[in-house]
């Protein structure tokens, strides 16, 4: 029994693990569950951000084609085994009907499994169980990992999260429990072999994640090397890298899965372990010299970097290639807006960046680490330096994007349960950190709560950091959530579409390129891509000339969406559109091409539909200008709305104008009004009118 305060206390008032471990998941899942009720709406599934409908869009690809095997090179994805995947699930649960409540509940599943799984780490690393719920509870509210794997949020983040853990925590048990019979060591060689294949082919860029691994085995070596049987250390782990080898070449070559260079990571990986084991051999039988084994790795790094660039060009040029890869990605997503591309401290600074997108776990968890690894090179005990080195990596990362703050936040959770437990300990709170005792408890399934002053004090203490982390999990959920007005114009849209028999491109939805996605799904069920919108929304809002834009549009384009903006450009279509109805007003001239169809109460979302529209033509006295107006109503709100054209006549009194909107029209300072029919707006009719 793991005691609070250190002093004795009934077997009555102790909280049994499994209890404790219980409430901490909860506490983890219902964080996840924030965004309920703007993902389940009725029938529909709103899934949160934009990608996510790409994997629905896949998913639903692969049942109806029933080529699950073929899917990844189908659609050109990085992600073959998370689409392989959710495929089996969705067929398993019901179907193309259920694939969109798959997407939107895995990554809450895989949320689960990587707070089982951090549990597991961190009393593995510490043998202390305080500790270890203790970083469950520090994962379950660090807010980016709450967004990257909240319900609806079926992206592939939370797929590789589940699989980078489990691969350290197998690395890191080979390194701990070095004591363990053998077989069981062999076991949990083949984990970690399964957990590597599974994070190559989870993922187009997951070389970068098994870096830490190779770098986590290599300082860990310089601790091995001290100890009594080094090769018994590290054999285990060099066979899982085999194994992961063998596994992922197999999906590679049968199933196309990845391009050779991806695939060929745990290859190198494991060649890498086969040299580093050698080395620990050869060394082990002269003097365990550490610093011995530092210059060696060092030298064969070096000169296994010669021979592949002279001797196998053309691997050091598809690595190259990689790297290039990655940097125009990188530099291709720059200026777009996707917050996940810049640095953690971009957006809120040096100090309340980490705060609001990883709570408080970067405060208390990096000195931890730095004490880890002082222990671990002190103690000889490698399992503190190789999670280091996974923290140190992804650290790095961070602060070049923040997409690798999730991955960082994974295993700095180990570490502020470490901090906090310190941190409490320090205040008199609990008694030391197991790593801190000169004995282990002798049991661990109970937890002892100190006495009622401690336990508010204690409590106090992680309300704190629970409050505040929910508090920023909630506002980034928020932006990623798709807000009522929005859905309402999908609805809207889709109705409309199936009343009219639209097929798709003829309800294709144009809108900024974030949101695309989401609106193409619900309207049409075409969600694979965004590059259309991406290619010409921005450009058509920003710019003039909407006739022209009309030609591109014919054919191509069902619905427009427009957004509230607050910035220049007060002749640009964002103004003749959204703030005008089409209309002309005193900074733009009105538009012939764009119906507005509905808006959101308030006016935040507007949807307008390209259409032939009514040509009119006529004579009039020469040279002169009017106006001609009618009202529109609208859907969503049914506000009745001006819509006011101007005319020119040329020198001899002609004039030529397209209307979009039907209704009967009127002309300033004219008794002469004009009636246009729904079918003249929608078909291109022509009228004549004398003025």
């Amino acid at each position: 029994m793991v005691g609070g305060d250190g002093s004795d206390a009934s077997e009555g008032s102790a909280i049994s693990l499994r209890v404790a471990l219980g409430i901490a998941l909860a506490l983890l899942v219902a964080i996840r569950l924030i965004p309920i009720d703007s993902v389940l709406r009725g029938a529909d599934v709103v899934l949160l951000s934009n990608d996510p409908y790409a994997y629905v869009y896949w998913v639903e690809r692969a049942l109806t084609e029933q080529q699950i095997s073929d899917v990844a090179p189908t659609t050109g994805r990085a992600e073959p085994l998370l689409i392989w995947t959710l495929t089996a699930f969705s067929f398993l649960l019901g179907g193309v009907e259920r694939v969109d409540l798959v997407v939107a509940w895995y990554p809450v599943a895989t949320a689960l499994i990587s707070g089982l799984l951090v549990f597991v780490l961190a009393r593995i690393l510490t043998d202390d169980v305080r500790i270890a719920l203790a970083a469950v509870v520090m994962l379950a509210v660090t807010p980016l990992h709450v967004s990257r794997t909240a319900l609806g949020f079926g992206d592939h983040h939370a797929f590789d999260y589940m699989w980078l853990l489990l691969t350290a925590t197998a690395l890191i048990w080979l390194l701990v429990r070095t004591d363990a019979d053998r077989r069981r060591r062999w076991q949990m060689a083949a984990v970690l072999g399964g957990a590597l294949a599974g994070q190559t082919l989870a993922w187009g860029a997951s070389p970068l994640m098994l870096v830490p691994t190779a770098g986590a085995v290599g300082a860990a070596s310089l601790i091995v090397i001290r100890t009594d049987d080094p090769a018994r250390t590290l054999a285990p782990v060099v066979a899982g890298f085999a194994l992961a080898a063998v596994l992922t070449q197999l999906a590679h070559h049968t199933l196309a899965w990845h391009d050779p260079f991806v695939a060929a990571t745990p290859v190198l990986l494991f060649g890498g372990g086969l040299v580093v084991l050698g080395l620990l051999a050869a060394i082990d039988r002269m003097d365990r010299s550490w610093p011995a084994l530092l210059a060696a790795e060092s030298a064969v790094v070096g000169l296994g970097a010669a021979v592949a660039w002279f001797v196998a060009p053309g691997a050091g040029a598809a690595a190259l290639e990689q790297v290039q890869g990655f940097n125009a990605f990188v530099e291709g997503l720059e200026g777009t807006g996707i917050g996940e591309t810049t640095s953690l401290t971009a957006a809120f600074g040096p100090i309340l960046g980490p705060l609001i997108l990883l709570g408080f776990s970067p405060f208390v968890g990096l000195p931890a680490t730095a004490w880890g690894v002082v222990r671990g090179w002190r103690e000889r005990e490698p399992a503190w330096i190789a999670l280091a080195v996974y923290v140190l990596w992804f650290l790095g990362l961070a602060f070049i994007q923040r997409r690798w703050a999730v991955q960082l936040g994974l295993f700095l959770s180990v570490f502020a349960g470490v901090g906090f437990i310190m941190f409490a300990h320090w205040l008199a709170l609990v008694l030391p950190p197991v790593p801190f005792r000169d004995e282990p408890p002798e049991t661990q399934d109970a937890i002892e709560p100190p006495d009622r002053q401690r336990l508010a004090l204690l409590g106090g203490l992680g309300a704190v950091g629970i409050g505040s982390s929910t508090i920023y999990s909630r506002f980034i959920l928020s932006q990623l959530s798709i807000d009522d007005g929005a859905y309402e114009a999908a609805t809207w849209m889709r109705e409309h579409a199936d009343e009219r028999d639209w097929s798709y491109p003829q309800n294709y939805v144009l809108s900024s390129w974030g949101r695309a996605r989401m609106f193409n799904y619900l309207v049409n069920g075409e969600s694979g891509s965004y590059s259309y919108a991406r290619q010409h929304y921005e450009d058509f809002i920003f710019g003039g000339t909407p006739a022209e834009w009309y030609g591109r549009f014919k054919d191509r384009v069902g619905f427009i969406i427009t957004r509230a903006r607050v910035g220049p450009g007060l002749r640009n279509n964002q103004a003749r559109l959204h703030d005008n109805y089409g209309s002309a007003g005193s900074t733009v001239t009105g538009v012939g091409h764009y119906r507005a169809m509905w808006e959101s109460e308030g006016g935040e979302v507007k949807i307008f539909t390209p259409v032939p529209g009514a040509t009119v033509t006529g004579t009039g006295p020469a040279e002169t200008v009017f106006t001609l107006s009618t009202t529109v109503t609208v859907d969503g709100t049914g506000r009745a709305v001006p819509y006011r054209r101007r005319i020119e006549t040329d020198a001899e009194g002609a004039f030529s104008i397209v209307l979009a909107n039907p209704g009967e029209y009127e002309f300033a300072d004219r008794d002469v009004t004009l009636t246009v029919e729904e079918a003249d707006v929608r078909d291109g009719g022509t009228l004549s009118v004398e003025l």
